[in-house]
């Protein structure tokens, strides 16, 4: 074995299959973070029977702007689950919530760092089928969210919508008022905040690809192949589902390569399983100030991810694959995985 090889077997863990995929609803795909697969796979265990219920992280029913769990049990409540959430989940509404239904055959979403715990409650008798888990880099606090709602010029009970991943891909943070008003941030802005509000244990926690789950999803990182999900079956259960999922003509799904993979997530790989660079550092302890936090320079900064994003972001992919999955079918049509 070589020695990027083993650099890239470290850096990616476990992998039973590893795909470029894509819901097969057009409709679908668009309103999902990065191409709908979450979505299709919770939809599926349910149409099925696989799963009784499937747990993920939605908004509270009282207040639109605060992150919590939702367990749903119809196909047509999925849509609640769907989008991604940047904010910190407590582990206790989640155990919670799981010991509450142990007598039902689950599918729950979680953020890698519960995924252990959530071993520990299914050995323990808990009846959880499948663990999926999205990618996890940065994870702010509560105090991000103020801190946007802040620079759009809202207080969270002016909101009645809110969206971290909202808008054409890759989209970004979006309020929008009771009274109508719309205030929309790039995903460039959380290049910025998540330095600023970056919890003390996210920044030294290793785990980022859905580490010990059956599946594990996160953002294709292509340049102009846009909502498209990495998506990495790390056990025999999750390449299983995955495989119906497909056979039923829910998502499509092209083999991807460790390599490109990395590439795709160089910079989070990194930082989550090496540290943070030691500039990255300073910058943190800059913007975490009291006193950054109110004078950083928000727009302009966004401004400069924007370009950085750019060029920087997003890696070219085989133009054999890249002709494949520009020519696959959509809603229900068939067609054959690469």
């Amino acid at each position: 074995m070589s020695r990027r090889q083993a650099d890239t077997e470290a850096l990616v863990g476990e992998v039973r299959e590893l795909a470029l995929g894509f819901s097969a609803d057009r409709e679908t795909r668009r309103q999902g973070s990065s191409g709908g697969v979450g979505t299709e796979i919770a939809r599926f265990v349910l149409d099925t029977g696989l799963a009784d219920a499937v747990i993920g992280v939605g908004f509270a029913d009282k207040d639109p702007t605060a992150a919590a769990y939702r367990i749903v049990r119809r196909t047509d409540e999925v849509a609640m689950l769907a989008g991604s959430k940047y904010v910190y989940m407590r582990w206790e509404p989640l155990r919670e919530m799981v010991e509450r239904h142990a007598g039902e055959r689950l599918l729950v979403f979680s953020q890698p760092c519960w995924i252990p715990s959530l071993r520990r409650l299914q050995q323990g008798g808990a009846r959880i089928a499948y663990l999926v888990s999205p990618f996890c880099g940065y994870n702010m606090t509560e105090e991000g969210t103020d801190y946007l709602l802040h620079r759009a010029g809202l207080a969270r009970g002016d909101v009645l919508r809110l969206a971290y991943r909202d808008g054409a891909y890759p989209g970004g943070f979006t309020a929008v008022s009771k009274d109508g008003r719309c205030a929309r941030f790039g995903k460039e802005c959380y290049e910025l905040v998540d330095l600023m509000f970056l919890r003390k244990g996210c920044s030294v926690c290793r785990l980022y690809m859905g580490e010990g789950a059956d599946l594990a999803l996160g953002d294709a990182w292509t340049r102009g192949l846009p909502d498209a999900s990495v998506v990495l079956a790390r056990t025999e259960a999750g390449r299983d589902l995955l495989s119906d999922v497909r056979e039923a003509g829910r998502v499509r799904l092209f083999e991807l390569s460790p390599d490109d993979l990395v590439r795709m997530h160089r910079a989070n790989l990194r930082f989550k399983k090496r540290g943070l660079p030691a500039g990255l550092r300073l910058l943190h302890r800059v913007l975490s100030t009291r006193a950054a936090r109110r004078w950083a320079p928000f727009r302009a900064a966004c401004f400069l991810s924007r370009i950085r994003r750019r060029f920087a972001v997003g890696v070219a992919l085989p133009q054999p694959l890249r002709e494949k999955i520009v020519a696959a079918p959509s809603n229900g049509e068939p067609g054959d995985r690469a």
